[in-house]
């Protein structure tokens, strides 16, 4: 009997190449310049994750997309298939009725039936979840947390949580895109701006997570802002 493969880490993609985008609409999120460089971003993470047999890669898919981003996704997908074969599945797909569903479409109506399927195994107090895709304070922590709770993991609200993060470099967000870090981190008042933003997408994440938590039984206000420590 083959030994079950155990899974150390999960990372999910949500909805890649939904941002609009447009060569001439100047009300963009992101060009198709700058699409091409998040494929370039998301491929080199699924490299990364292809090299690691104890991790597997999810994506959630979009069921909104222009011509030119179909044509990126269907790159990636291409990518994803080459590189992690098995390890790679389909979360959350738009349209299907199971969960689940590996690369050829076989549907798998939970986790434990997917896991044992393809030898797989997890623990749910080890296993760690990443998220990235788009977007980073919306739909990437939201499917991030319904993976969580699937998995049966105690603190499922991936904030605050080093069990599950969301890839905020990775990501698509109002406050970061990846494709400007590079250039950014060049100069002092790139450096600067960064800080600034990162300072907003840390207010603004713990709104997002409490928002999670709420719609999920808890109560307003279930992340606190932290108290600042002072020097005495």
């Amino acid at each position: 009997m083959q030994k079950p493969l155990e899974i150390r880490r999960i990372d999910l993609l949500v909805h890649p190449f939904c941002g609009r985008i447009s060569a001439n609409d100047s009300d963009i999120f992101y060009s198709a310049e700058q699409g091409a460089e998040l494929l370039k971003i998301w491929e080199s993470h699924i490299d990364e994750a292809g090299r690691d047999r104890s991790r597997l890669l999810f994506l959630t898919p979009t069921g909104l997309q222009s011509k030119s981003q179909k044509e990126l996704y269907k790159k990636l997908l291409s990518h994803a298939k080459e590189k992690l074969g098995e390890r790679f599945v389909f979360f959350e797909k738009p349209n299907s009725r199971s969960q689940f569903n590996d690369l050829d479409g076989f549907p798998y109506q939970t986790l434990e039936a997917l896991l044992l399927a393809k030898h797989f195994r997890i623990n749910r107090l080890r296993v760690k979840t990443r998220g990235l895709g788009e977007f980073a304070r919306g739909c990437v922590p939201a499917c991030l947390f319904g993976l969580n709770k699937l998995i049966g993991m105690p603190d499922p609200v991936p904030y605050r949580n080093s069990q599950s993060v969301v890839l905020v470099r990775k990501s698509v967000g109002m406050e970061f895109r990846p494709w400007e870090l590079g250039e950014l981190m060049k100069t002092t008042a790139g450096r600067k701006l960064l800080k600034s933003k990162g300072k907003a997408y840390a207010k603004n994440r713990r709104n997002s997570a409490n928002n999670v938590a709420i719609k999920n039984g808890k109560g307003a206000n279930y992340f606190k802002p932290r108290k600042m420590r002072t020097r005495r």
